[in-house]
């Protein structure tokens, strides 16, 4: 709407547009955001990155404009070095704790299952024959 060249066939289409998808209106609802946020950008990340306004200030380096975060190519990894990093300093005593408490059987079955979906314990493991 704040193009030159917009037009009122444009201003209906997109007033068409809000009509039928009024959940356009919660991207400015605080809460609401960060969830999208959580969704949208950080993915399987966000159970470690919790701190939102840290990690939006870290891709503000990235680019200015968080419309071009989700087609830029070092979104991945810095997410992943950003997680990473909060994961040692503050998260993996916690998982330790979590894996003592639980039984030999349930351990087991745990590293089955990570065994069976992710190929980086597979290669782990494989490494250590």
């Amino acid at each position: 709407m704040n193009n030159k060249e917009s037009s009122v066939a444009n201003v209906d289409e997109a007033l068409d547009f809000f009509a039928v998808h009024p959940e356009v209106f919660g991207w400015f609802d605080g809460k609401k955001a960060d969830e999208a946020f959580r969704r949208g950008v950080l993915g399987r990340y966000a159970v470690v990155l919790t701190d939102l306004a840290s990690v939006r200030s870290r891709l503000n380096k990235l680019s200015a404009d968080p419309d071009s975060w989700l087609v830029d190519p070092r979104l991945e990894a810095t997410l992943q070095k950003l997680a990473e990093s909060e994961y040692n300093l503050n998260c993996a005593e916690r998982v330790r704790g979590k894996v003592r408490a639980m039984s030999a059987d349930e351990a087991k079955q745990y590293l089955v299952d990570l065994v069976v979906n992710s190929l980086d314990v597979g290669l782990a493991i494989l490494s250590k024959e």
